[in-house]
């Protein structure tokens, strides 16, 4: 692990343990809470925040500048993708799989049989606590990811592992910002998908592996 993800682990693992009652919240209620879509910042109290955003609210402050900054430089290389490239849970047979830290994270809806996600990925769009906007952060992260690969970098290369990671939660916010719910949102997610669609050679190893692209 790089010396900045090891950094950024400490901080997280102290901003936690100064707020663990906020960071602890992490299993569904019990019962449907439906979503009115809005743009407006939501409140914090636990009936209004069924969905268990604030979670991501310390991770947020202690990795996305430096998350941003990997993108920027071209090539992911921390351990943060849990936090800022939000999934629903991965269910497979009816039973959900990933790691302690994914299932942790994942995006799940109230109803304890609904994996989707959708509603929570809405909630997410709307959600600001504590100086960090959910939606601004990740807007800025897929705009990132979307010019590195429009410059030509590979996936591959900027992304490493978590390209599959990337595509779903890219599919989960286009389906929940459409139908006019986030117009921006839903083209960013539209665009990069389709950017991620195109088909590529693989880089050689130990290159970048740039290519001249246009939209």
């Amino acid at each position: 692990m790089d010396n900045l993800s090891i950094q950024s682990d400490k901080n997280l693992k102290v901003e936690a343990a100064e707020g663990s009652s906020e960071m602890s919240q992490h299993e569904p209620q019990k019962g449907h809470v439906g979503f009115a879509s809005s743009r407006e910042p939501s409140s914090h109290s636990s009936d209004s925040d069924p969905y268990q955003l604030r979670r991501f609210i310390r991770p947020h402050r202690v990795y996305h500048e430096a998350a941003l900054r990997e993108i920027n430089a071209g090539e992911k290389v921390g351990h943060w993708s849990w936090y800022l490239f939000p999934v629903p849970p991965r269910v497979e047979d009816g039973v959900e799989k990933g790691s302690e830290r994914a299932k942790q994270f994942a995006l799940r809806d109230p109803l304890q049989d609904d994996s989707s996600g959708l509603e929570a990925a809405q909630a997410y769009l709307g959600f600001e606590a504590d100086g960090v906007n959910l939606r601004g952060n990740y807007l800025a992260m897929m705009t990132a990811i979307r010019a590195q690969l429009m410059a030509g970098i590979h996936e591959a290369t900027l992304l490493g592992d978590d390209v599959p990671k990337v595509w779903c939660s890219l599919r989960l916010f286009q389906e929940a910002s459409a139908d006019g719910i986030d117009p921006e949102v839903q083209e960013v997610c539209s665009s990069l998908l389709a950017t991620l669609a195109e088909d590529r050679p693989l880089p050689r190893r130990g290159t970048a592996a740039r290519r001249n692209r246009s939209l």
